[in-house]
């Protein structure tokens, strides 16, 4: 048995299910798999196989460079504002516009 811990969308909690709880899926992108699972109706998406493409032996890098790109942050800060009733848009402004200073990453 396999255990994933994830953050529930709607409630913020983090939450630690059973392989057995989850529908799981995969999908083909140039003959490569990508896992896929649907918990109480919401689809995720394993973005390790997808920075697998780029890089077989560290995906983590692909993951962190996506994470420090401009469109990333932009996207994240739109979806936060949807779905996030306590996100703080003034606070974010600082990470959008890059004034979070050197020592900072967004993981």
């Amino acid at each position: 048995m396999i255990l994933h811990t994830i953050i529930v969308e709607k409630t913020k909690k983090c939450v630690t299910l059973q392989t057995d709880m989850a529908k799981k899926n995969e999908i083909i992108v140039k003959d490569v798999t990508i896992r896929t699972m649907n918990v109480n109706g919401v689809d995720y998406i394993c973005i390790s196989d997808i920075a697998r493409q780029k890089n077989v032996i560290d995906p983590n890098g692909v993951i962190g460079n996506w994470m420090r790109n401009r469109n990333t942050i932009e996207y994240l800060g739109l979806w936060e504002t949807l779905h996030n009733p306590n996100f703080n848009p003034l606070e974010f402004e600082g990470f959008r516009k890059g004034d979070h200073g050197t020592g900072t990453c967004l993981t």
